[in-house]
């Protein structure tokens, strides 16, 4: 295989971008990270080899943050990187990125931030329909501009912070090392039809139904993909989602999240 794009996704955004460069490229294969994170060794075999997730808290998800750790890029000749996200703030998720990848001898040819909107509905609501709407509208010429780049091989340096790196570094680390119980937080409410969507849903299986309700249990990557796709929206974050909307792609289907599971 010529390229290999590895994505991590929640609600759908990263998959439309991976899957929109794929489409832009021959001899090209997207696999989900979830489904070799926990792989005593990961080894990219491509020539071409990327990466495409969301900025968590100004920077990498934990479990983006584990897989660049273990893969093996021994042999690839060109990576890039794709980060989506709401805000405008660069964080260090590029910085993270480079010092993973030099500790391994390598370095990003290329690397894009990308708007979408916004899925993060504990942290804030939702995007108005009108913004989704150009949100989305905007990223199809980017995402045939970012695949020209890496059908070429050509560099595009990656967009690095240039003030406040250590204080957006703390912040980031303090998340990832507190992510996996962050999922104390929700509960579903009398709404909840026992449906097990979420528990389907959910990347890393940290969800499992029990006594016909969901249970988390303490292994979660704050993606929100169970809030995002219950049917009945009643998947709550303590005091934070009763009044506010829900998302996801309006390209990707719930059941496609769940096949991308292995």
């Amino acid at each position: 295989m010529t390229t290999t794009i590895y994505y991590f996704t929640g609600t759908g955004n990263s998959l439309s971008i991976a899957r929109g460069i794929a489409a832009e490229l021959d001899e090209s294969e997207l696999i989900f990270m979830p489904n070799l994170w926990k792989d005593e060794k990961i080894v990219a075999t491509s020539e071409r080899v990327g990466f495409i997730f969301p900025m968590y808290y100004f920077g990498l998800p934990q479990i983006v943050y584990e897989f660049l750790e273990k893969i093996h890029l021994d042999t690839a000749q060109y990576l890039f990187a794709g980060v989506d996200r709401d805000g405008t703030m660069d964080g260090v998720a590029f910085v993270q990125i480079e010092q993973l990848f030099s500790e391994k001898g390598k370095q990003l040819n290329a690397g894009w931030f990308l708007q979408m909107p916004n899925n993060d509905i504990p942290v804030d609501d939702l995007n108005s329909k009108e913004e989704i709407k150009e949100k989305l509208r905007q990223i199809k010429p980017q995402i045939e501009e970012i695949a020209e780049y890496i059908r070429e091989k050509k560099n595009h340096p990656p967009p690095l912070p240039k003030k406040r790196i250590k204080s957006v570094e703390k912040t980031n680390t303090i998340f990832r090392k507190g992510v996996f119980t962050m999922d104390q937080n929700y509960y579903a409410d009398e709404n909840c039809s026992s449906c097990g969507i979420c528990a389907q849903v959910c990347p890393v299986e940290n969800i499992i139904m029990e006594n016909t309700k969901p249970l988390w249990n303490n292994q979660c990557q704050m993606c929100v993909a169970c809030i995002n796709f219950c049917p009945e929206e009643a998947i709550q974050y303590a005091d934070k989602t009763q009044e506010r909307g829900r998302y996801h792609h309006p390209e990707i289907t719930v059941q496609e999240i769940i096949d991308q599971k292995h």
